[in-house]
């Protein structure tokens, strides 16, 4: 729990409740007296990492049998899953598309951008065949029509035929209102009987609601589990993400017997150092290498050179005393 600043400083702590946080705060920075914000997570662990994990059995100098093939029994399983993984990317990525030469892809594009030309071109012809065809014919039918229209201009016909008002007679009205009377009663008694239905299924519904309840319980469950493990597990404190390193082992053939003889395969500092990076009290880094500096060509003030000696002098005397150092280190 978090501890008040107030009940250190006297007249700060109000128990009726009247000076509030902000104001005795306020108060205590102009007082200059010390306020500090301490961080929630110094107050609690944010990771249950050891500070020390006894290494594997099968790491041992002389392990036993059972110890040493577990331990590459595990490795090769974590090998298998890493690499059954990356099968699957390279699947799901680079052999999706097939791969073809500079060439097929230029005749592939010609051959795409020209599909259709030579179909458009007979169409073309076509279409002027027959609107040569349809021109003859409308000018044939033109001048029966001249002719037909000639002859009935003097009746007068509607292209449409004319309304007719028919009215529903009194027995048709009265047999669709029983239609009508019959459907609200058929649907009254279906909805009736769907209510007797549900009534005869009310185990079967509360079962199932039970069972949805239940599901929704488990999966609230699994979801405030997986939150709780978050909450320890290791934090990115900038930009790389933390992977755990890979496990040391000895082949059957490099195992020696004795400590003077086996191979090393990490270091006491590595170790700590990636310990560190686990228990988040360190950022994730890579290793640069040892940066070069620049070469800083460097003068002597004319104020601080004595009269009479020049540059080329201070370079000579600087050589030799640099040669007469390394004969003196030999």
């Amino acid at each position: 729990m978090e501890e008040d600043f107030r009940e250190k400083v006297p007249g700060l702590k109000d128990e009726k409740g009247w000076i509030s946080e902000e104001l005795a705060k306020y108060h205590a920075q102009k007082l200059g007296l010390p306020v500090y914000k301490i961080h929630d997570s110094i107050r609690h662990k944010t990771t249950k990492a050891k500070k020390f994990e006894p290494p594997h059995p099968g790491t041992s100098y002389n392990p036993s049998l059972q110890d040493h093939q577990k331990l590459i029994s595990d490795i090769v399983e974590k090998e298998e899953k890493i690499i059954k993984e990356e099968k699957h990317l390279k699947r799901v990525t680079t052999q999706m598309f097939r791969k073809v030469t500079a060439e097929e892809r230029q005749t592939q594009h010609l051959k795409e951008m020209s599909a259709g030309m030579d179909d458009d071109d007979d169409e073309d012809d076509d279409d002027d065949d027959n609107e040569n065809e349809e021109g003859n014919k409308d000018k044939k039918s033109g001048k029966k029509g001249g002719e037909e229209n000639a002859d009935d201009s003097a009746a007068y016909s509607t292209v449409n035929p004319p309304v007719e008002n028919k009215k529903k007679s009194k027995a048709a009205r009265n047999r669709e209102l029983r239609q009508k009377e019959l459907q609200k009663k058929l649907e009254a008694k279906k909805a009736l009987k769907k209510q007797i239905a549900d009534l005869n299924r009310i185990k079967s519904i509360k079962s199932e609601v039970l069972a949805e309840e239940e599901e929704l319980n488990e999966a609230m469950k699994r979801r405030k589990k997986a939150e709780f493990k978050k909450k320890f597990e290791t934090k990115r404190l900038g930009r790389l993400k933390f992977n755990e390193p890979d496990q040391d082992v000895n082949m059957p053939d490099e195992l020696a017997g004795n400590l003077r003889n086996i191979q090393t395969g990490t270091s006491l500092l590595i170790d700590r150092f990636k310990n560190f990076q686990k228990r988040n009290i360190l950022p994730v880094s890579v290793a640069t290498g040892k940066q070069k500096k620049p070469k800083v060509k460097r003068f002597p003030r004319s104020s601080h050179k004595e009269p009479g000696v020049s540059y080329q002098m201070l370079r000579d005397k600087r050589m030799a005393e640099k040669k007469a150092a390394q004969q003196a280190a030999k």
